[in-house]
Order: structure tokens, then sequence, then C-alpha cells
């Protein structure tokens, strides 16, 4: 037997396993990223340029915001207008979104090469 493995289009997600993690629910059908592509496209574009950047830890205070403000884009656009600062919260404890971004989110950051793959098939 062949399997496809194919995802499912509409997915719920949780920040972790533990009780109480945030979830939320990402739409990938064609109504669900209707008018998101473009600004996914310049968010992930600014990560893809600042990425690597931020894991070798040469990030300036001025990029270091430019990143933040991508990630909370693609949250932002993705999850809702509510999960970023629900997310800051819960992974941060309240610290500051673009320190948080440097010492926390791009250490996850896909390499850039493959977020530009993915910015431009949104």
């Amino acid at each position: 037997m062949e399997v496809l493995n194919m995802k499912r289009a509409v997915r719920s997600i949780a920040l972790d396993d533990t009780p109480g993690s945030p979830v939320y629910t990402l739409d990938f059908t064609d109504a669900g990223l209707t008018g998101k592509s473009a600004a996914m496209r310049e968010a992930l574009g600014k990560v893809a340029r600042l990425a690597q950047a931020a894991r070798d830890g040469s990030l300036g205070r001025a990029e270091n915001e430019v990143l933040a403000e991508a990630y909370e884009t693609v949250v932002t656009v993705m999850l809702g207008p509510d999960a970023w600062s629900e997310i800051v919260e819960y992974i941060g404890g309240g610290v500051e979104p673009s320190r948080m971004t440097a010492e926390i989110m791009a250490r996850h950051t896909p390499r850039p090469d493959r977020a530009m793959d993915r910015a431009s098939r949104l």
C-alpha cells in the first residue's frame, strides 16, 4: 500500500503539551489563505534575511525589532489578532517581544533558504 501522507488543511495547534497551553487554528484552505499571502511573503522575507544573524547572535537592536515585527505579523496573520500577545506572555513570561524573539523564537526559525521557498509558494 502507498501512503500519500497528506496533511489536513485546517489544524488545531498547541504551543506545547502542558495543560493550559494556548490552542490555535491554522487554516490552509483557499478561503483561509485569501488575503494573507502578500503579508506572509513580506514577513517571511524579513525573517529569512535576519534569521541567520539571530542564530549567530549578531543582530543589532534595529534588526532585532524588524525580526520581532516580522514574527508578530506572521503569527497575527495566521493565528489571529490576539495570538501574538498570548504567545509572548506564555513563552516569554511577558519579556519584551524583540528580546524574546532573539533569545527564544529565532532558535526555531527554519533555514533562510527554506523560509524563502515557503514564502514564494504562498
